[in-house]
């Protein structure tokens, strides 16, 4: 596929686009009645029509299938008013949605739909609503990055299945290993991002869009049969600014992102730590941050979202004076911040380091985590990879087992 003047298999690069059938033409023929494999899939949905046999009994069927060109996604069968309708993964690495209805042998009354951003969202929130990513709300978990988005998926899967849920399973740092998909497929851009153990590379440097890492994430989780509770998480959306093209920079990540369930802010870039007063230290990042939460607001309707407000990129400590006086100003503007993110002295690769020890470690984090509780919100940690268990052990007591924990392989 030739795009904006790069070539690339859409198949080949996951996550790059918003859609999963990008050739429709190439899509209808192989799900045409011409094509033994749809056509065999096409004979069992309408038996099991015919029968009113049991979907899961459909499903087993389905999954016995010897298919190679059109192979059926067995979990995401649904059955409803006469009709059966699944996701295709056909053999040039596109997924359909497919339709099937009536009962007659002879008859092939089929229609697809492509798996793009708008309908699958709209659709799988309507029919597969057990797949479908959903605000949590302010309860213990962890948060998986997605740095080789579909590669790691199935072992996420099969992890968060054995420990349980919750857990965001689909989480990237919004401008820094995401970007939206128009930016992507842009020329190279200036602005870079610092990854320890690189250097600095593209903004997006994944090659995963924002909008593409949410739409494989679900499909990978549908594919994957995963109906542990789970979000989405659109992490550090960068606001550098209260000038007008920064506000719109940020808006611009979140709109991409309107179907995540789950939202952090980065606003360090407007931290002050060099005032005198808590609102010379953070009256502006709090001010951002207000504007981007009524943003969200404005784009998710009834629809909940998890709201994050993130501390841990200023350069020092989070003191437990700092925390409170965010977590107040929050509230006294009608915020609900569900999840807050201190420094507490964690870095990137490495376990907890610091001079003063665990002990002094846990103490923090137990003030922390009493502040946070007063406003109902959970501390979360960043840069959690790579930690002692010791060190994990420690934060989980001082939270008293209230806690989120991001990680990333």
């Amino acid at each position: 596929m030739l795009l904006r003047g790069i070539e690339f298999d859409p198949a080949k690069n996951p996550g790059t686009l918003n859609t999963l059938t990008w050739d429709l033409d190439a899509a209808a023929k192989l799900v045409s009645k011409d094509n033994k494999d749809a056509k065999a899939i096409h004979d069992t949905l309408t038996a099991g029509l015919a029968t009113d046999k049991p979907v899961e009994d459909i499903k087993k069927q389905l999954q016995m299938l010897d298919v190679q060109t059109v192979k059926p996604i067995a979990p995401s069968l649904v059955v409803k008013d006469g009709k059966a309708s699944l996701l295709l993964a056909l053999q040039d690495g596109q997924r359909v949605f497919w339709t099937v209805s009536g009962t007659k042998e002879d008859n092939w009354a089929v229609y697809i739909k492509p798996v793009d951003l708008e309908f699958a969202a709209s659709y799988i929130k309507s029919e597969l609503s057990q797949f479908t990513p959903k605000a949590l709300g302010p309860v213990s978990r962890l948060g998986i990055g997605n740095r080789h988005t579909t590669f790691v998926w199935p072992g996420i899967f099969a992890a968060i299945s054995e420990i349980g849920g919750p857990a965001e399973v689909i989480q990237n740092s919004a401008y820094r290993e995401l970007a939206p998909m128009d930016f992507i497929l842009a020329p190279p851009s200036k602005e870079s991002a610092y990854l320890p153990g690189h250097g600095s590379l593209n903004i997006g440097h994944t090659g995963t869009s924002i909008e593409g890492l949410w739409l494989h994430g679900v499909v990978s989780a549908i594919e994957h049969g995963f109906t542990e509770p789970y979000g989405a998480d659109l992490d550090h959306v960068p606001v550098k600014g209260l000038d007008e093209q920064s506000i719109q920079h940020a808006k611009k990540l979140i709109e991409c992102g309107r179907h995540y369930t789950f939202f952090t802010l980065d606003t360090s870039y407007l931290f002050n730590l060099e005032g005198k007063t808590h609102e010379e230290r953070f009256g502006k990042a709090i001010e951002a941050g207000v504007l981007m939460y009524e943003y969200i607001k404005s784009l998710k309707g009834e629809e909940p979202f998890d709201f994050e407000f993130s501390l841990d990129e200023a350069p020092a400590i989070t003191v437990p004076e700092e925390q409170e006086y965010v977590l107040k100003a929050f509230a006294d503007r009608g915020v609900k911040v569900d999840f807050i993110a201190p420094n507490v002295g964690f870095e990137k690769r490495v376990d907890y380091r610091l001079p003063d020890g665990l002990q002094a470690l846990e103490e923090r984090v137990k003030a922390l985590s009493e502040i946070a509780g007063r406003y109902g919100a959970l501390l979360d940690f960043h840069s959690g990879s790579d930690k002692s268990s010791e060190t994990y052990r420690t934060i989980a007591r001082a939270c008293g087992g209230n806690l989120k924990l991001k990680v990333s392989g």
